[in-house]
Protein backbone atom coordinates (compact mmCIF):
# COMPACT_ATOMS: atom_id res chain seq x y z
CA UNK A 1 0.00 0.00 0.00
CA UNK A 2 2.71 2.59 1.17
CA UNK A 3 4.36 1.92 -2.46
CA UNK A 4 1.37 2.99 -4.26
CA UNK A 5 0.61 5.27 -2.48
CA UNK A 6 4.84 6.37 -2.93
CA UNK A 7 3.61 6.21 -6.90
CA UNK A 8 0.51 7.92 -7.01
CA UNK A 9 2.19 11.17 -5.15
CA UNK A 10 5.02 11.05 -7.33
CA UNK A 11 2.18 10.65 -10.39
CA UNK A 12 0.62 13.66 -8.88
CA UNK A 13 3.56 15.89 -8.38
CA UNK A 14 4.56 14.76 -12.37
CA UNK A 15 1.41 16.27 -13.65
CA UNK A 16 1.62 19.00 -11.72
CA UNK A 17 4.83 19.63 -12.84
CA UNK A 18 3.42 19.07 -16.46
CA UNK A 19 1.08 21.05 -16.08
CA UNK A 20 3.04 24.11 -15.09
CA UNK A 21 5.43 23.72 -17.65
CA UNK A 22 8.45 23.15 -15.78
CA UNK A 23 9.06 19.59 -17.49
CA UNK A 24 9.93 21.24 -20.47
CA UNK A 25 12.85 23.50 -19.55
CA UNK A 26 15.75 21.23 -17.65
CA UNK A 27 16.62 24.78 -15.79
CA UNK A 28 13.42 25.35 -14.38
CA UNK A 29 13.14 24.66 -10.36
CA UNK A 30 10.83 23.26 -7.93
CA UNK A 31 10.26 24.63 -4.03
CA UNK A 32 7.96 22.10 -2.15
CA UNK A 33 7.00 23.13 1.17
CA UNK A 34 5.17 20.92 2.39
CA UNK A 35 2.70 21.07 5.22
CA UNK A 36 3.81 24.28 6.66
CA UNK A 37 0.56 25.15 8.04
CA UNK A 38 -0.97 26.95 11.26
CA UNK A 39 -2.00 23.82 12.39
CA UNK A 40 0.96 22.25 12.59
CA UNK A 41 3.38 25.39 12.66
CA UNK A 42 1.69 28.07 14.69
CA UNK A 43 1.82 27.43 18.78
CA UNK A 44 -1.97 26.96 18.92
CA UNK A 45 -2.25 24.71 16.39
CA UNK A 46 -3.91 21.50 16.89
CA UNK A 47 -0.45 19.59 16.34
CA UNK A 48 2.08 22.26 16.58
CA UNK A 49 5.63 21.31 15.93
CA UNK A 50 6.01 24.71 18.44
CA UNK A 51 9.49 26.47 18.29
CA UNK A 52 11.07 24.32 16.23
CA UNK A 53 8.98 24.48 13.30
CA UNK A 54 8.52 28.13 13.78
CA UNK A 55 12.73 28.90 13.93
CA UNK A 56 12.87 27.60 10.03
CA UNK A 57 10.23 30.39 9.29
CA UNK A 58 12.46 33.04 7.99
CA UNK A 59 14.76 31.10 6.32
CA UNK A 60 12.26 29.29 4.61
CA UNK A 61 10.44 32.68 3.55
CA UNK A 62 13.33 33.80 2.59
CA UNK A 63 13.65 30.73 -0.28
CA UNK A 64 10.24 31.22 -1.06
CA UNK A 65 10.89 35.06 -1.80
CA UNK A 66 13.89 33.75 -3.71
CA UNK A 67 11.98 31.30 -5.65
CA UNK A 68 9.18 33.31 -7.01
CA UNK A 69 11.55 36.79 -8.08
CA UNK A 70 13.21 34.00 -10.17
CA UNK A 71 10.42 32.67 -11.86
CA UNK A 72 10.72 29.51 -10.56
CA UNK A 73 7.99 27.24 -9.55
CA UNK A 74 6.88 27.01 -5.49
CA UNK A 75 4.14 24.22 -4.54
CA UNK A 76 2.99 24.12 -1.13
CA UNK A 77 1.39 20.81 -0.56
CA UNK A 78 -1.26 20.96 2.49
CA UNK A 79 -2.70 18.59 4.72
CA UNK A 80 -6.16 19.01 4.84
CA UNK A 81 -9.39 17.25 6.35
CA UNK A 82 -13.08 17.64 6.39
CA UNK A 83 -14.49 16.56 9.95
CA UNK A 84 -17.20 14.24 8.23
CA UNK A 85 -14.54 12.51 6.50
CA UNK A 86 -12.16 12.31 9.31
CA UNK A 87 -13.65 9.40 11.27
CA UNK A 88 -12.95 7.16 8.44
CA UNK A 89 -8.97 7.96 7.99
CA UNK A 90 -6.14 5.54 9.42
CA UNK A 91 -4.26 8.71 10.99
CA UNK A 92 -7.73 9.59 13.28
CA UNK A 93 -5.94 6.75 15.68
CA UNK A 94 -2.97 8.56 15.57
CA UNK A 95 -3.98 12.19 15.84
CA UNK A 96 -6.30 14.71 16.78
CA UNK A 97 -8.70 16.20 13.87
CA UNK A 98 -6.16 18.77 12.25
CA UNK A 99 -6.21 20.78 8.97
CA UNK A 100 -9.99 21.08 8.76
CA UNK A 101 -10.17 24.79 10.09
CA UNK A 102 -9.80 27.28 7.47
CA UNK A 103 -7.21 28.75 9.46
CA UNK A 104 -5.16 25.54 10.42
CA UNK A 105 -4.89 24.40 7.02
CA UNK A 106 -3.64 27.79 6.09
CA UNK A 107 -0.31 27.96 5.16
CA UNK A 108 1.43 30.17 8.13
CA UNK A 109 2.45 33.22 5.99
CA UNK A 110 -1.13 33.74 5.02
CA UNK A 111 -2.43 35.49 8.47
Amino acid sequence: MKTIFKVACSLMLFVILGAAGCLASPASKALIVIDYINDFVDSKGALTCGIPGQQIDEKLLVHVKEFVENGDLVIFACDNHEVREYRFNPEQRLFPLHGNSAWGRDVIWST
